[in-house]
């Protein structure tokens, strides 16, 4: 065969490039060679090897093998390639060694070398560091986008001593009985939205059973946590912060400085609900809830006495047995507060759980006439007919307090807790 005289090459002399050229494949001085791809150059450099059975020899076509991948693709970063075609050439270079395309994944070196940068600007350029100028943030974002880089967490959690790895709490389902339905799917609605917004930034969320604190706090492998609905009489807020946990508390409160909280304006709330009842005619409200300190209880029964205040009405309250399911609590309970205030127009029970049950009770007594509020969830929604509910927020709030416990975790800092205001969600059936 001729070969033209503009595809050859001159090979160097044995020695000149360690790894290429060994053993038995070494060409004569000054032999001309076609000039090749990186693939049938990878098959032709250990061709000759193949004959070799002992160790040294399958220890030579690894070499040859290792060291055309890491000479073919700099050179290709080098002239300027794009990063598709640099992507591309790592791939190729894998699969000839028998490597999976998953396991070929761009480097930040890969990034650095088609931005033509450092790979510490790189690094500052993805994690939002350093003074670098808008411009060349947003071009070593946009190749790190063709190449299909992504950071990878196990690295970084060795390079900055932090993990990747989140956990969600809620103390309220470890006293769930009956209304196992209806209270998971507030949980998981809270854990759904924590878990996206944590896969979004690069952190995986463990949801933590509910069990004695004792037994799994000590061990708990996560790098923070997330923490749904605190009993205050608990100490499971400072088990976890003693333990040198960052914590953040959806809907519950703390009186730690180095827990952050979000919360839902229990004014707001009572404002929704017991304003629609006033818009609508109804002037003599009352309040179900449990006698706990959480603050879905707590904080509900503060509002509600403040808001009774400044309208000069006196208040109604039947307090939910929270040692029974919450469905029966809330029947007693309603029973209870049609016996001492027979004249009740209204009900606001913010815990749908109870609601559930204070529903029943006045269906069976006969009292239609009398308006029920509480929380947005499956209970409200799939009541007949469905109520009238307050939108409590709560995937904003898991969102919210994910971030907050994503950036206490990347900057060491504990940032301000947020408070969301109540709106209202009206269902009511036309009069």
């Amino acid at each position: 065969m001729i070969v033209p005289a503009a595809s050859v090459t001159r090979w160097p002399r044995y020695g000149s490039r360690p790894g290429l050229c060994t053993g038995n494949n070494v060409p004569p001085v000054n032999t001309v060679r076609p000039v090749i791809g990186a693939s049938q150059l990878c098959q032709n450099v250990s061709a000759s090897d193949e004959r070799q059975r002992d160790g040294r020899g399958l220890r030579r076509r690894e070499l040859a093998l290792t060291s055309c991948c890491q000479n073919v693709l700099p050179q290709r970063v080098a002239s300027g390639a794009s990063p598709a075609t640099i992507a591309g050439s790592r791939a190729d270079a894998h699969r000839e060694r028998g490597v999976t395309l998953a396991a070929a994944r761009p480097t930040i070196r890969d990034v650095a070398g088609a931005a033509g940068v450092s790979v510490a600007t790189v690094s500052h350029a993805l994690n939002g560091k350093g003074r670098l100028d808008h411009r060349t943030r947003e071009r070593i974002l946009r190749v790190a986008a063709d190449l299909g880089y992504r950071a990878d967490p196990r690295a970084r959690a060795l390079r900055t001593g932090s993990g990747t790895v989140l956990g969600i709490v809620a103390s309220l389902m470890s006293d769930e009985g009956a209304d196992h339905d209806g209270r998971l799917d507030w949980y998981m609605r809270t854990a759904a939205a924590a878990a996206t917004e944590s896969i979004n930034a690069g952190y995986a969320l463990t949801l933590v059973p509910p069990s004695d604190p004792a037994s799994w706090v000590p061990g708990l492998a996560v790098d923070g946590v997330l923490l749904v609905d605190p009993d205050p009489d608990d100490d499971l807020i400072d088990r976890l912060a003693d333990r040198g946990l960052p914590v953040v508390v959806i809907s519950g409160d703390s009186d730690r400085p180095d827990v952050a909280t979000v919360s839902l304006d229990r004014d707001s709330a009572v404002e929704c609900a017991l304003g629609h009842f006033l818009a609508r005619g109804r002037s003599r409200p009352a309040l179900i809830v449990d006698a706990g300190r959480r603050q879905t209880a707590a904080g509900t029964r503060r509002a509600y006495l403040a808001w009774c205040e400044r309208h000069g009405l006196p208040p109604r309250i039947a307090v939910a047995d929270a040692g029974r399911a919450r469905g029966e609590a809330g029947r007693r309970a309603a029973v209870e507060l049609l016996q001492h205030f027979p004249d009740t127009d209204c009900v606001y029970a913010p815990l749908d759980s109870i609601a559930h049950g204070v529903a029943a009770t006045l269906t069976a007594a006969g009292r239609a006439d009398i308006g029920l509020i509480t929380a947005d969830g499956m209970i409200a929604r799939l009541h007949h007919p469905p109520l009238t509910a307050i939108d409590t927020k709560r995937e904003q709030q898991a969102v919210a307090a994910t971030r907050l416990l994503i950036a206490r975790l990347r900057t060491g800092v504990t940032q301000p807790s947020e408070v969301f205001t109540a709106d209202l969600i009206v269902r009511d059936p036309p009069e």
